[in-house]
């Protein structure tokens, strides 16, 4: 005869194995990446801000992105996505200056240029001082936050969609000169800071969602309460 439990066991069973399915079929996975290098050209009138931030000054500009995410735009030469973060640190000769993009604003963009032959990836935190958490940096503020990768050879973006689940740095490296870092000063874009990219590393890879959590503790709750409701009887 079979055990008075059984039936229980196997709805908890197919239960589990419903969340565990749905949990493996989240497509939302976080990648992040830490660049840095110094400042080559403070294209800005002397002051404050060029005595804090002398050329030569390090840079780190940690961002993230969501590898399931849609486009926000998406053409036959150009797709853009989502930012889930972009952090800026410059270490000035007082201490370290720090701003980050509000929610919902940063993004990036993969471009296709010159009808195929160049590709352009620019991460971007939005623009304005009100997008960002910090909107003052010495005597000016910050507009926007641009990384700039560029690859002469048309081959580092094997496809504008879906959003990539990581960048191949073998097609930009060779062509350094060409991606930078750019701080826009003013709303005229005519005033800013560049800094050349000396490395790239990932600083996190295929990490779960907050759903995913969600889905897994789900699931730990469900158990509890059916191992309870078991020994109840």
């Amino acid at each position: 005869m079979p055990h008075p439990c059984l039936p229980r066991l196997l709805r908890f069973a197919g239960v589990v194995f419903a969340l565990v399915f749905v949990t493996a079929s989240l497509p939302a996975q976080i990648v992040s990446y830490t660049f840095s290098g110094v400042t080559t050209t403070n294209f800005v009138e002397a002051g404050a801000i060029t005595t804090e931030f002398p050329l030569g000054t390090p840079w780190t500009a940690v961002l993230a992105w969501d590898t399931g995410s849609s486009p926000l735009y998406l053409d036959g030469s150009q797709g853009q996505y989502r930012l889930t973060s972009i952090t800026l640190t410059f270490q000035g000769i007082s201490g370290d200056w720090t701003t980050s993009a509000l929610p919902n604003q940063a993004s990036f963009t993969q471009n296709y240029l010159m009808s195929g032959t160049q590709d352009q990836t620019q991460f971007t935190s939005g623009w304005g001082p009100a997008s960002l958490t910090n909107q003052t940096i010495a005597d000016w503020q910050p507009y926007s936050i641009n990384i700039i990768l560029t690859d002469l050879t048309g081959t580092a973006i094997p496809s504008l969609s879906p959003a990539p689940t990581g960048l191949d740095f073998s097609d930009w490296n060779p062509l350094v000169a060409n991606s930078q870092l750019k701080l826009y000063l003013n709303n005229n874009a005519n005033r800013y800071i560049l800094g050349n990219i000396q490395s790239i590393n990932v600083t996190g890879s295929a990490v779960p969602e907050p759903s995913t959590y969600a889905a897994l503790a789900g699931l730990a709750v469900l158990g509890v309460v059916v191992i309870a409701r078991r020994r109840r009887t």
